[in-house]
């Protein structure tokens, strides 16, 4: 008997359902492929490329079959010696409960971050940030209170981490790990560069270069700052450089992150960008060939100019099952409700991700 066709207007109410729980395998298939088959159908109007970008509908039938193959891992509190640090840039804390039941099970110490705000969460703990520009002050706080454990996750609240593909060999814990989306680098001994927005921005190279200094001159005092002012160089072949790239995710272990906090407290000070800050700060810690890069998957666009590839859920759950081995993917949007994209998302994370947490730990 062939099941009953889907159609187009009900594909949401389907997928976002109070007993979707209760939808056997088979209709959940269908909902997630007529999500896909209308997606795909809704780009065609869109530019080539965005079109292009979109995946066939079989890919993502293998990847729900794929994500919904039983594990015999056992991932309670696997990760009980780390701290995962999750940044908001903006006070959307009512994520902050379904975030925590996805991650909690396999890091039992979360710390969450977000900035000054009328609106408060008991959980959060709220800084002066500046919409996540200082985001990386986060990271020092939470080292600065709860400085025991071993290592440091930090990713901001629209990133998915994949933890169950960091286990083995693969993750190595005593190394730093940054974003796999790294931009380059500019000699401080130069002109500011004009080629991006933040170089000229309030918070940008002029900053960057000041704090630079101080660091320079506490190195002449404190052996501390000479040792690491020597790695900067050295990383740098002898020039001071800045570094840029994405910064939603970083990891750091224990034995570096009483550097990173005063650097970071200078940087603060100097109100500096945090995609400079941060891959710049990675080079005062450890010689670049021992930085290591987190295998993730970046979705293009830009959610200030409502970028449908960013903010549309469909696209978003599309791109997640045909990248779901990779360790991150950004973003993850909880907080834009046109199309219902915020119910689908919350009803998919908690069928797909939540439910892959709970197998892990049911153990």
């Amino acid at each position: 008997m062939t099941p009953k066709k889907i159609r187009q207007e009900d594909y949401l109410n389907c997928c976002t359902s109070p007993k979707l729980k209760k939808i056997n395998l088979v209709i959940f298939l269908l909902c997630i492929i007529t999500v896909v088959a209308i997606y795909l159908k809704d780009q065609r109007q869109q530019t080539e490329t965005f079109a292009h970008d979109t995946l066939p509908v079989r890919s993502i039938l293998t990847s729900v079959l794929n994500t919904s193959r039983s594990t015999n891992i056992c991932m309670k509190d696997y990760y009980d010696k780390y701290l995962l640090v999750i940044v908001y840039n903006h006070p959307h804390f009512d994520s902050v409960d379904i975030l925590t039941e996805f991650y909690r099970p396999v890091f039992p110490n979360l710390f969450f971050c977000g900035p000054t705000s009328n609106i408060t969460h008991p959980n959060v703990t709220q800084i002066d940030i500046n919409k996540g520009i200082y985001g990386y002050h986060c990271l020092a706080t939470a080292f600065r209170e709860k400085y025991w454990y071993k290592g440091y996750f930090y990713i901001n609240d629209d990133v998915i981490l994949n933890y169950w593909n960091l286990i083995g060999e693969k993750f190595d814990t005593d190394s730093i790990w940054q974003s796999n989306n790294q931009f380059g680098r500019v000699s401080l001994q130069e002109k500011s560069p004009t080629s991006w927005y933040w170089w000229v921005s309030p918070y940008g190279f002029k900053n960057v270069v000041t704090a630079t200094e101080e660091i320079y001159n506490l190195s002449k005092r404190y052996t501390l700052f000479k040792k690491l002012y020597d790695t900067y160089l050295l990383n740098g072949k002898g020039v001071p450089y800045a570094n840029n790239g994405r910064s939603d995710i970083v990891y750091i272990p224990r034995k570096y992150m009483l550097n990173f906090q005063e650097l970071s407290n200078i940087f603060y000070k100097q109100k500096a960008f945090l995609e400079i800050v941060l891959p710049t700060i990675l080079r005062y810690l450890a010689p670049s060939s021992e930085i290591l890069t987190l295998k993730g998957f970046y979705i293009p666009g830009d959610v200030r100019k409502n970028d449908l590839r960013v903010i549309d859920s469909r696209y978003f759950w599309s791109k997640y099952l045909a990248n779901y081995r990779l360790w991150f993917i950004h973003p993850f949007k909880l907080h834009h409700n046109q199309n219902k994209n915020r119910d689908l998302n919350l009803a998919l994370m908690r069928e797909i991700l939540i439910e892959r947490t709970r197998k892990y730990t049911t153990c």
